[in-house]
């Protein structure tokens, strides 16, 4: 893995009549909003465990050190999948323990996005088909589907292919056909796309330089009027401040990469985690230097 990564700013995009870029692009955590965030979850002990190895959970082992992981679920996560499995592991489990998903053809135990976590791996998706299905529990009080006015956090690392190479497609998502629900994609040009309903913030394209074989940070950020996507850092965010027509339900399953009749994202995935409120600055700061150095 490189020891750096390049910071990229990232333009606004004007979509439908108003774009805006505030100070407090994305803002303290909202506390008690539609879809909040779940009650404490220690950050210390992990509740899902690593597919075929001791920790995280798993039977007689101690938890490997992994600060990253520690301040992801110290924010209190409604889920994370951090998507350690090594073959022939099927199963990518949640760490906050209630979600978990099916591996449809993706390569798992790959090198790591982040630094300093002992026995991390990441997953890779080398063909169009390749995803890993999410299966919501019935019981479970989040679907991920967010209601219009629902504040929500979506967080990953995620390295892009080549300059050239096929990999447009929904990374992280529970989007239809019809621009229905939510996802964040890599975009036609090497860059992401934050997309809620018909509307959709986009970063700048990431392969100047090679910066697109980098692994990238990405947070999207919804608080109920603003779309808000940072790439990298969270003061080079882009936000949109009128969100039109939003439509934030849909039928179809959530899901890490997916194809709609497009080509399906190719690359490489990592350290999924979504929150039911608006992470703020800081926390977003601190998951990013965490992530990036090594210990």
């Amino acid at each position: 893995m490189r020891s750096e990564l390049q910071l990229v700013s990232v333009t606004a995009l004007v979509v439908a009549s108003a774009c805006v870029v505030d100070v407090d692009r994305f803002g303290p955590r909202a506390a008690g909003s539609t879809g909040g965030a779940v009650g404490s979850v220690s950050s210390t002990t992990s509740q899902g465990g690593q597919g075929g190895e001791e920790g995280l959970g798993g039977a007689g082992g101690a938890t490997p050190a992994c600060p990253y992981a520690d301040a992801v679920m110290g924010d209190e996560p409604i889920a994370y999948w951090r998507l350690d499995e090594e073959p022939p592991e099927g199963v990518a489990l949640d760490e906050v323990g209630m979600v978990t998903g099916d591996y449809r053809g993706a390569q798992l135990g790959g090198p790591p996005l982040i630094r300093g976590c002992d026995g991390s791996h990441a997953t890779a998706f080398s063909a169009p088909e390749h995803y890993i299905q999410l299966q919501v529990p019935d019981a479970y009080e989040h679907d991920f589907s967010f209601p219009a006015k629902a504040s929500f956090t979506v967080e990953f690392w995620v390295r892009l292919p080549e300059s050239g190479e096929v990999g447009e497609g929904i990374i992280v998502g529970r989007r239809g056909v019809n621009d229905d629900g939510w996802s964040i994609d890599a975009g036609p040009s090497q860059n992401i796309i934050f997309r809620r309903g018909a509307n959709h913030v986009d970063s700048q394209p990431l392969d100047a330089g090679g910066a697109e074989l980098l692994p990238h940070h990405v947070v999207a950020t919804y608080d109920g009027m603003r779309m808000c996507l940072g790439v990298d850092s969270p003061m080079a965010a882009t936000c949109l401040g009128t969100v039109n027509e939003l439509d934030g339900d849909t039928d179809h399953p959530m899901s890490i990469g997916e194809d709609l009749g497009v080509s399906g994202f190719q690359g490489v995935v990592d350290e999924v985690a979504i929150y039911g409120g608006v992470l703020g600055t800081a926390e977003i700061e601190d998951h990013f230097m965490l992530g990036t150095s090594p210990f």
